[in-house]
């Protein structure tokens, strides 16, 4: 080669691993050659990226330049955080986990912080569940699931937005728009609209279930159902809505046909399906506040019963008990009474070890081991008056005289003949008063008191001419004594 200058010499842009470079040591007493290849062996030879064919675009080395068309955007593969994964294609990330799986064709998930979390979920039109912190939370298909700081789990084939906040070892299973906030071992069963807030051991399902700090379970279709700080309670079945417990202590709801029912209070009570023949007492309600051991049941005590709007205030070891419909019974703070044979409007207040049944319009006041057996009565032990006793009177005029004692005890007739009268409605035990005015010398023709026989003193039967007579009746003992006073 020509002794030539470094200007001289030709250019070359080509390279080769073969090429031979020239290298002089460093006190400039040898000069040796060295191709390409070893002079570069050890040196990465390719770049983590290379720009885009967009402004500020780059793109890993091996993807061609013209995959990173939109300006300022890093294309990335696959992109490692710690193990981790994120990857924006499939709208997949893990950000600071241990042990987090995702399995999935739905986009949007995501598993932020915490330990042992999965999201495995079957994309077809939604996706978007997310785990952000928490320990063993899990999302199992659903649509718009998301688990916050929570040891928790939701499992949702179909369902759609369903939450879990804070709760260790809680549960969603399928549904919609459920959420399970705070507490521990709380459980969402399926349904829509439910709802968990603090508390513990609470299983929901059905529609429109709200459960509150409490450890208790709303089962099956009862809509509106509410459990507040209650110690193993339970609200299960039924078909209607508005139902609530608050603050009962073992207590059972269970329900077919009864709109706005309550139990407030108390300890092992017990209300079983509150219904009538036809449903036509459906849409009724039940209250019981406090008491202890009261049920309303059927005429065994365990089972469905049919009572409608039943009141229990209070008392203990109480029991509506009905196969037949039993309407509208009340217990306030009384003792280990009941109920029952179809009766309607019963009231039972104070006293114990009463019973009403298949009778109408009866209350029992402060009675003790009673059996009340007449409609539109009230009994009771023993009555004192602060004020006056008085009843209800009546006044006719003429010959043929119907007198009703239910319409009260004393009355008053106008003879204007001989009279035939007609007592109806007597009562055992009852006394009874008739005021009767006279225009002339009569007598009564006649006398009934129907289920009752007479016993007439001396000349009963005659009236005083023109003036007032007064006629007493008692009855005892199926006998009605008969007798009357001449006043003037």
């Amino acid at each position: 080669m020509a002794n030539l200058t470094i200007p001289q010499l030709p250019s070359q842009t080509a390279a080769t691993d073969l090429d031979l470079l020239v290298i002089v040591n460093s006190g400039e007493t040898t000069t040796s050659k060295i191709t390409r290849a070893d002079l570069l062996s050890g040196v990465i030879e390719q770049p983590g990226f290379v720009p885009g064919d967009a402004s500020d675009s780059i793109v890993p080395y091996y993807y061609p330049t013209s995959s990173g068309l939109t300006a300022n955007t890093a294309y990335v593969d696959k992109l490692y955080v710690e193990q981790n994964t994120i990857n924006s294609n499939n709208h997949q990330l893990f950000l600071d986990t241990t042990g987090s799986t995702i399995t999935s064709t739905k986009p949007y998930n995501a598993v932020i912080g915490g330990n042992g979390n999965s999201i495995s979920s079957n994309y077809s039109t939604e996706g978007y569940n997310y785990i952000f912190g928490g320990i063993g939370s899990s999302i199992t298909g659903g649509q718009v699931n998301m688990c916050l700081n929570a040891g928790s789990q939701i499992s949702s084939s179909v369902g759609s937005w369903n939450t879990i906040i804070g709760t260790q070892a809680g549960k969603i299973q399928g549904g919609n728009r459920n959420s399970v906030i705070g507490g521990v071992y709380n459980e969402v069963q399926g349904g829509n609209s439910n709802a968990i807030v603090g508390g513990q051991n609470q299983y929901v399902s059905g529609n429109n279930n709200f459960a509150a700090a409490s450890n208790g379970t709303l089962a099956n279709t009862s809509n509106f159902a509410f459990i507040a700080s209650q110690a193993n309670g339970n609200i299960n079945g039924g078909n209607d809505a508005f139902n609530a417990m608050i603050g009962s202590y073992f207590s059972t709801m269970g329900f077919n046909g009864a709109y706005g029912s309550v139990m407030l209070g108390g300890y092992q009570n017990y209300f079983k399906n509150f219904y009538g023949p036809g449903n036509e007492y459906r849409w009724s309600s039940s209250v019981l506040l406090g008491g202890i051991n009261n049920k309303q049941a059927d005429d065994a005590g365990t089972g469905n019963g049919a009572v409608a709007s039943g009141v229990i205030l209070g008392g203990m070891n109480n029991t509506t008990k009905a196969t037949n419909p039993t309407r509208f019974p009340t217990f306030i703070s009384t003792e280990s009474s009941t109920i029952s044979g179809g009766a309607s409007r019963a009231v039972i207040i104070a006293g114990s070890g009463n019973t009403i049944s298949g009778t109408t319009n009866t209350i029992g006041l402060g009675l003790t081991n009673r059996t009340p057996t007449q409609s539109d009565t009230t009994y009771t032990e023993n009555l004192k008056s602060y004020g006056q006793q008085y009843t209800n009177t009546t006044s006719q005029t003429g010959t043929t005289i119907s007198v009703d004692m239910n319409q009260g005890n004393t009355h008053f007739i106008q003879a204007t003949g001989n009279l035939d009268l007609t007592l109806t409605n007597l009562k055992e035990g009852g006394e009874y008063t008739i005021m009767v005015e006279t225009t002339g010398n009569f007598s009564m023709s006649s006398l009934s008191t129907a289920g009752f026989s007479q016993k007439q003193n001396t000349n009963f039967m005659n009236l005083t001419n023109t003036g007032f007579v007064q006629l007493r009746f008692v009855c005892v003992n199926g006998y009605i004594a008969c007798w009357h006073i001449d006043l003037f």
